[in-house]
């Protein structure tokens, strides 16, 4: 899990028979990490990540998770969106389930720090609008990345990332979203 990008967690339901499956791709500078995991109540403590350089931008495939963090409160199914803060706690349980996780440089969003701290830990509908088209595209992107030659890697992230960036700032209403 480290070695992908995700922090430590402690897992309240894991016992010696736990088994987890997980697969990452880099797309340009976006990681995408797709995770399959039986039953799970797990917390994640604040962390000294003196970068705080990535999002995390998680899509459910299947199953359900309800998470908590910062002011937020979600509870998602398959095809939703939530965006999480890696550096910060974190406290989610969740069925058996599968989720494909892009982790995506803050400032490649071009958007507020005080726009992104609304949006940490609440949900995004993924079944019309911006965040249909995002939860498609993360969940083909995760399948297809390692068939993407290196050099459209960055041109294909940059629109992966434009679409994130759209999905989020509809999830924040009338707001202006942050210039170009």
């Amino acid at each position: 899990m480290a070695a992908s990008g995700f922090p430590p967690l402690v897992n309240k339901l894991a016992g010696a028979g736990f088994q987890a499956g997980i697969a990452t791709h880099d797309l340009g500078p976006l990681r995408l990490v797709s995770l399959d995991t039986p039953e799970s109540a797990c917390i994640e403590r604040e962390r000294d990540d003196s970068d705080g350089e990535h999002l995390a931008l998680k899509v459910m495939t299947r199953g359900r998770t309800r998470i908590e963090q910062r002011r937020g409160h979600a509870e998602v199914g398959p095809a939703d969106l939530v965006l999480l803060d890696p550096t910060r706690s974190l406290r989610f349980q969740n069925t058996t389930s599968a989720h494909v996780t892009s982790l995506v440089p803050r400032r490649e969003l071009r958007i507020r720090p005080a726009q992104i701290d609304r949006l940490i830990g609440v949900r995004i509908d993924g079944s019309h609008g911006p965040g249909a088209v995002v939860s498609v595209l993360a969940r083909r992107s995760a399948r297809s990345a390692t068939d993407s030659r290196e050099a459209e890697a960055p041109r294909s992230a940059a629109a992966v990332v434009e679409l994130i960036a759209v999905a989020l700032e509809a999830g924040l209403g009338d707001e202006q979203p942050a210039p170009g």
